[in-house]
């Protein structure tokens, strides 16, 4: 099913490419990825972080290209992390669970992805009460299923490949997820037995991904469309473990998985620099967040240390959330000197510094199935327990009977969002599932598309008649 030897993820982390910063723009009017915009608005209001250790007039005469260097190296030390421990991690618990790679990306890592999130929102709960609106909630579901599409066509090697039967699971679970909240909505006020619904359908989803096998196997039965999906998936994981054997510069001797990681783990910071001068210097990039892992995290890679998977997850999302603390502090110091708006600033190159690493990350789990099911469960855990244990918090620890939301736009931003989906998962399918670097193109004129419609919702050049 879903190749073992996580230690064999490449020591580079992802490039970041240029054309994700030109995605990374407001998909309605309030929406906010991961709190990035309200975090730099804060900054900007003059609380939220330390003083800086530069005068202004330092940093105008030069010091913010010290903030930039360091914003750069937070944005390589995020994907390092990413791809190193935090989703290795998350791997080693799918494994142990024996769940397939679909969902193991749509549960699992989704699951692991928003917790920090999660914590987060429940703090913020007893920081602000304003209505949440529903742009804010469904906003980024474009940006997160369309870019993990894009990431997977210029990002990860071989070509990646999509079944039918985790695409149609998915999209039918969240069209369901967008309409029952949407219906929750409408009235401008969560109840606590909606929230507490919500949650109960994540609980749902969960359940769905642990016997996948069974369901995606009696539902073949009936639906001709399905059949054969159970063997393409494992004979694509098959192909992708071979060739990843063959990029190893291994044979494929039928060896035992875990013996042949205990034969082949090297330390990376104790074997040293290795390989092509690019590899050495990469290594020498590398080292300061290396050592600094090496030292507070067990490596899931090491067979040694996977069974502390659990303690890897705690850490290494504690180092994820200081990491995007930086990020967004000397995020909104550059932008205060070179007049960047924090608005501007969340929605371009820090959503983009911080969720590119984690897409590419999970891209190169070669599993188009895992990956895309991942930007989809994501979507899932915003909808229903993302947004639902905070409101029930609210309710219960505020003494409140419901919790007031914003409606305005919300039929519209249904409807577009659903086109979208429709749209993209056409797209997949006349490709049979390919995701080559024109599906990849295509994803991009799509969002580029949604953009300039929700643009027009936003600054009312076109009125949403509902």
């Amino acid at each position: 099913m879903y190749p073992k030897k996580l230690n064999r993820l490449k020591e580079n982390p992802p490039l970041i490419l240029l054309i994700m910063l030109t995605l990374c723009i407001p998909v309605s009017g309030d929406g906010d990825h991961y709190n990035t915009r309200k975090m730099l608005q804060f900054a900007d209001d003059g609380g939220q972080f330390p003083p800086d250790l530069f005068s202004e007039d330092s940093l105008r005469q030069g010091a913010v290209v010290l903030h930039i260097i360091g914003l750069l190296y937070m944005f390589y030390a995020l994907a390092f992390v990413y791809a190193h421990f935090f989703i290795p991690c998350l791997m080693v618990l799918g494994e142990k669970l024996d769940w397939a790679p679909d969902a193991i990306g749509a549960g699992i890592i989704a699951g692991g992805v928003s917790f920090p999130g999660l914590i987060a929102a429940c703090i913020g709960v007893f920081v602000s009460t304003s209505a949440v609106g529903f742009g804010s909630i469904v906003g980024p579901s474009v940006f997160n299923f369309l870019l993990m599409f894009v990431v997977c066509a210029f990002a990860a090697t071989p070509m990646l490949s999509v079944t039918v039967w985790p695409m149609l699971r998915d999209a039918l679970f969240y069209l369901i997820t967008l309409l029952l909240f949407a219906v929750f909505f409408i009235d401008g006020k969560m109840e606590w037995w909606e929230a507490l619904i919500l949650l109960m359908l994540y609980i749902a989803y969960l359940v769905l991904m642990a016997f996948n096998n069974f369901a995606r196997d009696k539902l073949s039965a009936v639906c001709s469309c399905l059949k054969g999906a159970s063997s393409v998936s494992v004979a694509d994981s098959e192909v992708q473990t071979s060739m990843r054997k063959i990029q190893d510069g291994e044979q494929d001797t039928g060896a035992d998985d875990d013996q042949a990681d205990e034969e082949e783990y090297k330390d990376p910071l104790l074997t040293g620099p290795q390989g092509t001068i690019m590899n050495k210097i990469n290594w020498f990039i590398s080292l300061p967040v290396m050592l600094l892992m090496w030292i507070t995290t067990p490596d899931p890679r090491n067979p040694e240390r996977r069974k502390l998977f659990p303690l890897t997850f705690i850490i290494s999302s504690a180092w994820i959330l200081a990491l995007a603390y930086l990020i967004v502090w000397w995020g909104s110091v550059i932008g205060k000197v070179c007049g960047i708006p924090p608005a501007i600033m969340g929605l371009t190159l820090i959503a983009a510094g911080t969720n590119v690493p984690l897409f590419s990350a999970v891209a190169r789990q070669r599993s188009g199935d895992l990956a895309v099911s991942f930007s989809v469960g994501l979507n899932v855990f915003k909808l229903t327990a993302g947004s639902a244990v905070p409101w029930l918090l609210e309710c219960a620890f505020l003494q409140l009977p419901s919790v007031p939301v914003n409606t305005a736009g919300m039929i519209c931003s249904v409807s577009l969002l659903v086109i979208m989906l429709i749209l993209a998962y056409m797209v997949v399918s006349c490709a049979r599932g390919r995701i080559n670097k024109i599906i990849g193109i295509v994803m991009i004129v799509l969002y580029v598309l949604f953009m300039l419609v929700a643009i027009a919702f936003a600054f009312n050049i076109v009125v949403c008649p509902l």
